[in-house]
């Protein structure tokens, strides 16, 4: 009852909003813009609400391939910065912590901190090191995996979000570009260059065995979309 209620409200709502807000989007945009943008989220809606399929066999092959690539990680931080081999985490450990801060500075670098002072053990703090130090190999090295430990993997992101292989993404278009932006899991995100990267995609499937995906992208979109809209002609150019 309660939902029913909200569902009520809700159409009450937008049914006042429309006469309002539907005159100055027409005189903003124009109709075939706006008759397309609702195209888009009814097709949307559809995708949160019946989900996307996925292979989970080969969601479980990349998982597989992930818990090895971090296991060889281990073991480099184990042989090579020292960190000590003792539990799940050891470089988030505090020993763990110090060897790490210690590679950095026979590295010629410092570990950045946190607020309250404390070394900072995140990907982006590794990431700010190689971009700093891009000619230092070793540092370079080191935030890459760094990266591969830290960070949640697009199959891990399947993975948690699987209900009987489908996974029912939320679509809304709140990036501050007006981009959609897909969470739990995060399906845009998906890599689109290079070999490892595109394998990422195989994990989605069509629903029929005798269909096939078609991945569209357009070329710099959002350059392209500000040139036209500033009217810079030498903006343009680039």
């Amino acid at each position: 009852e309660e939902y029913r209620r909200y569902l009520v409200q809700d159409v009450r709502a937008t049914a006042d909003v429309w006469p309002v807000a539907w005159p100055k989007a027409l005189e903003a945009v124009g109709e075939e813009y706006l008759r397309y943008e609702l195209e888009v989220s009814r097709l949307l809606s559809r995708v949160e609400a019946q989900g996307v399929a996925i292979d989970e066999d080969e969601v479980q092959r990349q998982l597989d391939e992930l818990t090895n690539q971090r296991r060889s990680v281990r073991t480099w931080l184990v042989e090579t910065v020292g960190v000590v081999d003792k539990g799940d985490a050891p470089w988030l450990a505090d020993e763990g912590k110090a060897a790490l801060d210690k590679y950095v500075r026979a590295c010629g670098a410092r570990l950045p901190r946190t607020d309250k002072g404390n070394l900072s053990i995140s990907k982006d703090a590794f990431a700010s090191l190689a971009k700093q130090y891009p000619s230092n190999d070793a540092l370079v090295e080191l935030a890459g995996k760094m990266k591969l430990l830290l960070e949640t993997s697009p199959a891990q992101q399947v993975h948690k979000a699987n209900h009987d292989g489908r996974v029912y993404p939320s679509i809304s278009a709140d990036q501050a570009t007006g981009r959609l932006s897909t969470k739990k899991p995060g399906l845009n995100v998906f890599g689109s260059r290079g070999k490892r990267l595109l394998e990422q995609r195989r994990m989605v499937v069509p629903d029929d065995s005798g269909q096939s995906l078609v991945s569209v992208d357009l070329s710099g979109i959002d350059a392209r979309c500000m040139a036209a809209g500033s009217g810079d002609t030498e903006y343009a150019k680039l």
